[in-house]
């Protein structure tokens, strides 16, 4: 039998033991009496546990009790926590490797959907990102950092929304986090399972499934003040219809304003950095019985900026001086279907295909580089892929089970600049690349001894690039043709179940990036694939456990050769190989609640990196830190929730975060200090009933810290430029269900 549900409440429900022999309906019924719950059949082998409808409770005269809703992000995962990102739903405590899973519920979605991935990065030291802008970013995890500006380059980070691949070679998407289920990140590289481009690791948004046979809906919204600031808010809704005993269709929408806080001073404008965000995502599910499932869906959301996000130091104060302003759009569209079935024996197939097109746009202020001339400087960025995938799996006891699985992708990415005032048709300003990448893979996780597994697996993959230089007619000129190469990339892990609760594991597993090509104006330029090899030993304790003390610690070392890397500076952007570099980390997170309602959480990162066989020309960054990646990011967090009646609770959540000195980039223009900064945040939360009242500050202590040393790439190397923290802001909102 199968049996879900999409009510976060269920968890904080208590009920007395079963016994006897019934039938499953029978036995459900029985247990969930006068708890406020039903369960609902789907067809013969699945049951759905839904809350008891209005209209049915008042008839019955009985008040459903309202558990309380922990708001913290990220929560402790429980013991039935099944990592699906592995892909063969392995349950947390089985997993050998690092993993985070968080529960994205709805007061999270109320209070920090619409900050998108930096919602998740504030809750993770081993997560970072680049601060160029909605849209815009570049993700990085355990410290697997190439470069902190966006060129032609592959991520180190595979993105996805379920099943689905979110990105190939485009930054991330900064998708809103309305009605997200949860958020599952595997550390360190990925390429067994998930081919080129999980160098550091998997982040999987893990939206909330059409709910067969119920209507529900809820809105949220919010107001925002930023000190020395503008105002903004932001506004979403969303709504569950069935459509007929076997299907059902869940529509989300939001629009957000970001408020402005930086001014310019040379053109006396003030909070010119304000932002915006709007889009929707709609999803079909249809279970036709037998336990066959078809999905079906789509997201179309765009992001814009007014202006840059940095400020200049000779400036006053969260300003500084451009001649022009420097805009930022970002549209990011979706299509995808799936079909997958399941068998009561623990066997699954999963099939589905994904459309992405994405588009992005950046101005620069290019005065400085023409010679005084009022002049702009544009970048243009167009992806669009295909990512089709079949597999099938089987989960058994303890963890074992095994996966195989093929996977294509056909990807289209082209990068293009151009000054405003050149109108030469023949010129060469950018570049399009093109990947087609077919693998096969599969993986095993077996019993060695009753308490030790093993796991192994292996991906083959074969990849096709072909390159066209594209000039300011629209012209492709073919440039560049690579034949087919083949790899394979191999894994094994052994985990050990030390106790009920503890287990120790050791890991092995690679990644890769294709190479390709890039346009800059330093002409044309070819790189080369890259590769990384990780180790990791780790432990995991107290999983299952709902109170006491319950965390995990783990070190790894990565050997990184042929490092792609953009790199950015006054000659402008150039990609290539920047040698070989080396990654160690030690990471550990704990959470302890020692009453019910309270929960106190800490976490810390520790990494040491460098650049230590650089290329030609970079003889003199030897050692040199990788970008963008602290030597030491620690966040501690509190959460206290607590029931006044059967309805009402109050909770009240604070953490500081502190984020030590990374370098913008390798190389002597590249060699900026930012970071060193305390992050804190406070808030409070009153709900009755299904209506829930927010208020939330953010930089409660107002830091002036300096999140990335970059802004303009005509004059970073001055090194003037920041990117500050947002001021203190207050944000009051609303939440309601219907």
């Amino acid at each position: 039998m199968s049996i879900g549900t999409a009510e976060t409440g269920i968890a904080s429900v208590r009920t007395r033991r079963l016994r006897g022999v019934m039938t499953t309906e029978a036995a459900l019924a029985r247990l969930l009496a006068k708890s406020g719950y039903l369960a609902v059949r789907i067809d013969a082998d699945t049951f759905r546990i839904d809350r008891v409808p209005l209209g049915r409770r008042s008839a019955a005269k009985e008040r459903r009790p309202q558990p309380p809703r922990v708001p913290s992000l990220p929560q402790a995962p429980a013991a039935d926590i099944v990592v699906t990102a592995s892909k063969q739903r392995v349950p947390l405590i089985s997993y050998p490797g690092a993993v985070f899973v968080a529960d994205l519920g709805d007061s999270v979605s109320q209070r920090l959907a619409a900050r998108g991935t930096a919602a998740i990065v504030d809750q993770l030291p081993f997560v970072t990102t680049t601060s160029a802008g909605a849209g815009r970013n570049k993700l990085f995890v355990r410290g697997i950092a190439d470069s902190s500006f966006m060129g032609p380059t592959q991520s180190t980070v595979g993105q996805y929304l379920g099943d689905v691949r979110l990105t190939y070679n485009a930054p991330d998407p900064d998708l809103n986090l309305y009605d997200m289920d949860r958020v599952e990140v595997l550390e360190g590289p990925q390429g067994t399972l998930y081919g080129a481009g999980a160098l550091g690791g998997i982040m999987r948004l893990v939206p909330r499934a059409p709910v067969i046979g119920k209507w529900d809906s809820g809105m949220s919204g919010g107001i925002s003040m930023v000190g020395r600031g503008g105002a903004g808010g932001d506004l979403a809704a969303m709504v569950n219809a069935p459509l007929s005993d076997f299907g059902a269709v869940r529509l989300v929408g939001y629009r957000a304003i970001g408020p402005g806080y930086i001014d310019d001073v040379q053109r006396r404008a003030r909070n010119v950095n304000r932002s915006r965000s709007a889009g929707g995502r709609g999803a079909v599910r249809i279970i036709p019985g037998g336990g066959w499932s078809i999905d079906v869906g789509g997201i179309y959301q765009v992001l814009g900026s007014d202006d840059g996000q940095y400020s200049e130091k000779g400036a006053p104060p969260l300003s500084r001086r451009t001649a022009l302003a420097e805009p930022s759009s970002s549209e990011y569209i979706l299509g995808y279907a799936g079909i997958g079935k399941q068998w009561q024996d623990g066997l699954e197939f999963v099939s589905n295909l994904a459309l992405v097109r994405r588009a992005l746009d950046k101005r620069y202020d290019a005065t400085f580089a023409a010679g005084g001339d009022v002049s702009a400087f544009d970048v243009l960025h167009r992806s669009n892929f295909v990512n089709a995938e079949a597999r099938l799996s089987r989960s058994g006891a303890g963890g074992s089970g095994w996966i195989i699985g093929a996977n294509l992708i056909i990807n289209t990415d082209r990068s293009a600049s151009r000054f405003s005032e050149d109108k030469t048709p023949d010129v060469i300003v950018g570049v399009t690349n093109h990947t087609r990448n077919a693998a096969v893979y599969g993986q095993a996780t077996f019993a060695i001894t009753g308490r030790l597994y093993g796991t192994l697996g292996s991906r083959w993959t074969f990849t096709q690039m072909s390159s066209d230089l594209v000039s300011f007619a629209d012209d492709e000129i073919d440039f560049d043709r690579v034949g087919t190469r083949a790899r394979y990339l191999p894994s094994a892990a052994l985990s050990l179940r030390l106790t009920p609760q503890t287990t120790a594991y050791l890991r092995y597993q690679g990644g890769y990036r294709a190479g390709g090509v890039a346009v800059g104006q330093n002409g044309v330029s070819r790189f080369r694939p890259d590769t990384l090899q990780m180790f990791e030993a780790g432990v995991r304790f107290g999983q299952g456990r709902r109170s006491g003390l319950t965390g995990s610690a783990a070190l790894s070392c990565a050997r990184w050769h042929n490092i792609q890397a953009d790199l950015n500076g006054e000659s402008g952007l150039r990609t290539a190989n920047i040698g070989s570099g080396r990654v160690i980390g030690l990471e550990t997170a704990l959470e302890w609640r020692p009453v019910d309602g309270l929960t106190l959480s800490g976490a810390l990162f520790l990494a040491d990196s460098g650049l230590t066989e650089p290329a030609d020309g970079l003889e003199n960054s030897r050692r040199d830190a990788l970008p963008n990646i602290p030597g030491v990011t620690a966040r501690a967090g509190i959460g206290y929730t607590f029931a006044t009646d059967s309805r009402t609770s109050f909770s009240v959540h604070g953490s500081g975060r502190y984020v030590g000195r990374s370098w913008l980039g390798v190389g002597p223009e590249l060699h900026l200090a930012q970071g060193r900064y305390v992050d804190t945040a406070l808030g409070v939360e009153v709900s009755r009933g299904d209506i829930a009242v927010s208020l939330d500050v953010s930089n409660v202590l107002d830091t002036r810290g300096n999140r990335f040393a970059f802004g303009n790439p005509f004059g970073v190397a001055r090194g003037d430029q920041e990117t500050p923290l947002q001021p203190r802001t207050v944000r009051l909102g609303l939440r309601a269900r219907f």
